[in-house]
């Protein structure tokens, strides 16, 4: 006779080794909240998220870029610089040239070719006029220019105004101390600097570009070795660089250079 043998039912209370849904996850497979705080504490512990890492490297990419760009702009600001000094240099030097043709092609002026001077210096282009042993550009004691001087600084004056940075005159003597009742060697270099400002000013040359005017008296002299040479009383008409350089440009050329040194004489 053949039996059948019944798997016992498991009393209540005791584990039968599975778990069911219902007994052992009650969330029905979702994960808990003791689960979702550590996966959210290991999500942060991870690291920044992709829009942190985005900002820090555009951060890291703009400070790169601004170390990279500061010596490319001193590096500009140079180049700007030197551009502006070189076309600054032929604009002088084509000035210098202008005023040594119009004096050598009029033949009034042809024998003023050696008292005229002109260099360029780290103050800027420098035209002097300078007296010669018995052909002074001012009668002795007298701020009044004589016709020649009137004429070379007409053919001056158009070259000037053609140029366009700020002017400064200066008026200059021997040491032959003046014997005027009120006046002395500073108030006669400084009264022919002025006369020379009006004059330049009568022949084209804007006032607003006049810096300054000033008389050195016998203080500056092109001649140091004879401060009584006639070649030291003079004047100077600087036109002064907008782009300074930091050293001198050039030496005046030779033929522009006084190279004797006439005997003293009474101004």
């Amino acid at each position: 006779m053949a039996t059948c043998s019944r798997r016992p039912r498991p009393r209540r209370g005791q584990a039968t080794g599975q778990a069911s849904p219902a007994d052992g996850d009650a969330s029905g497979g979702q994960p808990t909240d003791g689960q979702r705080s550590g996966s959210a504490a290991g999500t942060a512990g991870a690291g920044p998220t992709v829009a942190a890492r985005v900002v820090a490297a555009g951060a890291a990419s703009e400070r790169a870029d601004a170390k990279q760009a500061a010596p490319l702009a001193a590096i500009d600001d140079k180049s700007i610089r030197a551009e502006a000094e070189r076309r600054e240099r032929a604009a002088f030097e084509q000035a210098a040239a202008q005023i040594r043709e119009a004096v050598r092609n009029d033949p009034h002026l042809a024998d003023l070719a050696q008292q005229l001077a002109i260099d360029l210096t780290p103050e800027g282009l420098r035209i002097q006029i300078l007296d010669e042993e018995h052909q002074p550009m001012f009668a002795t004691g007298s701020a009044v220019p004589n016709d020649r001087a009137r004429l070379l600084l007409q053919k001056v004056a158009p070259v000037l105004a053609r140029l366009t940075e700020p002017i400064s005159i200066s008026g200059h003597t021997d040491s032959v101390v003046y014997r005027g009742a009120d006046r002395s060697n500073w108030e006669l270099s400084a009264e022919r600097a002025n006369a020379t400002r009006r004059l330049l000013i009568d022949s084209g040359l804007a006032e607003e570009r006049i810096r300054s005017v000033t008389g050195n008296a016998d203080r500056d002299p092109l001649l140091p070795s004879d401060p009584q040479a006639a070649a030291n009383r003079r004047i100077a008409i600087v036109v002064l660089r907008a782009a300074y350089p930091a050293h001198a440009m050039i030496s005046p050329p030779a033929s522009d250079l006084v190279s004797k040194q006439p005997p003293p004489a009474a101004k």
